[in-house]
């Protein structure tokens, strides 16, 4: 009942070497490692999640398969705009500020002094300024590293403090594609400047589309990615791990504009064959305009009535990732730059 190749890619990044300074110097070591020995019993299920937890994961059921979701940088899976939602459209909300954490210790075991109990503080001064103090204490089970213990409190952090607005929307069929975990990319044309996103009207010949809105619009885009529905391999379909990159196969593509004409756009390499009129599209990104797509987490997934999926996501920010990684590289710990906004043009 296992999908045994989403605990692979867990454990593959679990292993991966992360820079950290120990007593001064500066080495290397695994980002995440299990070192735990247990006294009493506890119910299996309770304890694995509570396990997880420590390394940002979380045990998933789908297709009669229990999956392993862990936060961590992906690739996104699908294209939603306002063409293949429910009229509702989207619906948001923010996570309270009273969840924000600006500061968090963490209880670990250190491995380089005979497992003594220590705590690893982390505090962020520039969230103290704009949130207040707000601690949180995790135990961390089977940690036995500083590093690793101060990885985690700043994942903590980070997450709560940037990662709070939460979206809501209804969709057709190919929402059944999406399982928890999954990042997809969103183009609101009701919160943008520019429309951005829409429909494919017509399939002209093999390098031609004409779109719903006059191409003009597009013409600081350089890129449209359009909606390609593609089979995901299943397990029994994967025989190594050289071929995970296919179990969860992006449903859109990726195409270069070369030129725009009223309403067509012709790009710059053949179109999938099985791209057709009705399907979505979205910019990819519109520097100019400071518009691009939004990309959100899944966090909940469920079938309101027949073929009608309602999806509830958080935002996701992939840039956290490397901060988190860094804040061990140096004796200064972390260092965030500011995000880059995207949205609507401000005026001053």
């Amino acid at each position: 009942d296992l999908d045994k190749w989403s605990f692979y890619t867990f454990a593959k990044r679990c292993d991966e070497m992360e820079d950290a300074v120990v007593e001064g110097k500066s080495t290397t070591e695994r980002r995440h490692m299990c070192n735990l020995y247990l006294d009493g019993q506890e119910e299996a299920y309770t304890y694995i999640n509570k396990l997880l937890e420590i390394y940002n994961c979380s045990l998933n059921f789908s297709s009669g398969k229990i999956y392993i979701t862990q936060d961590a940088p992906k690739d996104s899976v699908m294209i939603f705009t306002n063409s293949n939602v429910s009229e509702e459209a989207f619906s948001y909300s923010v996570v309270p500020k009273t969840t924000r954490i600006t500061a968090c210790s963490v209880d670990y075991l250190d491995e380089r002094d005979n497992y003594m109990k220590k705590t690893e503080y982390v505090e962020d001064p520039d969230g103290v300024v704009k949130y207040g103090y707000s601690h949180v204490n995790v135990p961390g089970l089977g940690v036995t590293r500083r590093g690793e213990a101060h990885r985690l409190a700043w994942h903590k952090i980070l997450t709560r403090q940037i990662e709070n607005e939460i979206i809501t929307f209804k969709a057709g069929l190919e929402a059944s594609y999406l399982r928890i975990g999954d990042v997809i990319q969103i183009v609101d044309n009701n919160k943008i400047a520019n429309h951005s996103g829409g429909k494919v009207s017509k399939v002209i010949n093999s390098t031609e589309i004409e779109i719903d809105i006059p191409a003009s619009l597009l013409s600081t885009v350089s890129s449209v990615y359009i909606e390609v529905p593609v089979k995901s391999d299943d397990m029994d379909d994967t025989s190594d791990s050289s071929e995970i990159a296919s179990r969860r196969s992006p449903q859109y593509k990726e195409y270069a504009i070369a030129a725009r004409n009223g309403f067509e756009l012709t790009l710059g390499a053949p179109l999938d064959s099985s791209i057709k009129a009705g399907f979505n599209w979205i910019i990819k990104d519109n520097a100019s305009d400071k518009i691009k797509p939004k990309e959100y987490k899944v966090e909940n997934l469920k079938e309101v009535s027949e073929l009608t999926y309602e999806i509830t996501a958080l935002e996701y920010i992939r840039e956290k990732f490397d901060d988190i990684d860094a804040s061990t590289s140096s004796k200064d710990g972390i260092n965030l730059d500011e995000r880059e906004y995207y949205g609507h043009t401000i005026v001053v």
